[in-house]
């Protein structure tokens, strides 16, 4: 398949908007006022993770199931567990300094069982790695996804009514502090708002003639740039020590 250069900079852009998100400070100086600057660059510094689903979004609907589901055990699944298995036995001797022997306990393998049951990624040192969790809960679900997208695709006032109604709600959790979704980096609590920005990568793919207008691509950014200064405001004005939570910064 021929690359899109308008997708691979979108990926250079999420890939630098994720590098610069961890390393970013907080715009909060005190509990009463914020640094400007600090406030513009983390309104720039967001949802990079968000971009990357939408990515995914653009083109996973167009695989057979089966063949996505033997891509994903190749190159995400067998990867991730021979990296875990590594990191198990390893990362708190190499980063900790702890005894290799602590990982031979029968505790250790019960707390480690326990913790993937609620599908979070046991490894300690790698949770970074919590976005491929729930991609693979996304694969998982893709018949469900496909069916939806294509009974969305079947009418377009259905996919405006998908679009608006998504809009509102991430706005509201926004709104809430994360209270009304609970969005988290982990298990169907991160599963939600990917496949939302998942279907609306296919949207934004589908239609891509209608945003990247001349006029739709200055009103995307003022749009991004604005919704993202609300968000610092309302995070620093409800409390200055709390990380407002993100679907995926």
């Amino acid at each position: 398949m021929k690359r899109n250069p308008s997708i691979e900079l979108c990926r250079l852009l999420a890939c630098l908007i994720v590098i610069g998100v961890h390393t970013s400070l907080s715009a909060a100086v005190n509990e009463h006022s914020w640094d400007t600057f600090r406030l513009f660059l983390n309104c720039l510094l967001a949802d990079g993770v968000a971009i990357f689903f939408m990515i995914t979004g653009a083109f996973l609907f167009n695989n057979d199931y089966c063949r996505l589901l033997k891509k994903t055990l190749k190159h995400i699944i067998i990867p991730l567990i021979i990296f875990s298995i590594i990191g198990f036995y390893c990362f708190d001797w190499l980063f900790d300094k702890q005894p290799l022997s602590l990982h031979i306990a029968a505790s250790k393998y019960i707390d480690t069982f326990r913790t993937l049951l609620s599908w979070q990624n046991p490894i300690s040192h790698s949770v970074h790695l919590w976005y491929l969790y729930v991609y693979i809960l996304v694969i998982l679900i893709y018949p469900l996804l496909k069916a939806f997208v294509d009974y969305l695709d079947a009418d377009t006032n259905r996919t405006k009514i998908f679009l608006i109604g998504t809009f509102i709600f991430l706005i509201m959790n926004d709104i809430s502090s994360n209270s009304l979704g609970t969005f988290s980096h982990h298990s169907i609590n991160a599963l939600v708002p990917a496949s939302i920005e998942i279907i609306w990568g296919h949207i934004l793919y589908k239609y891509q003639k209608i945003f990247t207008r001349k006029l739709a691509i200055p009103v995307s950014i003022f749009l991004f740039f604005s919704l993202n200064y609300l968000r610092e405001c309302l995070k620093n004005k409800s409390c200055t020590k709390h990380i407002f939570p993100r679907p995926f910064s």
